[in-house]
């Protein structure tokens, strides 16, 4: 039996400038200060907003 390995920082590319590295039937990416999650798909910064309402 003959195992083969796939780059899957080819099938899975890092999105907002992140970086892959192929491993063993797996990746990692690193993700820029701003990026996280396994794709580097989701933002670090949280926006909140607030509603205020008057009862003028």
């Amino acid at each position: 039996m003959t195992l083969s390995e796939v780059d899957e920082c080819q099938t899975v590319p890092c999105k907002n400038g992140g970086t892959c590295s192929d491993l063993l039937n797996d990746f990692n990416h690193m993700c820029t200060s701003e990026w996280e999650a396994k794709d580097c798909g989701k933002s670090t910064y949280m926006c909140v907003i607030y509603f205020w309402s008057s009862n003028e």
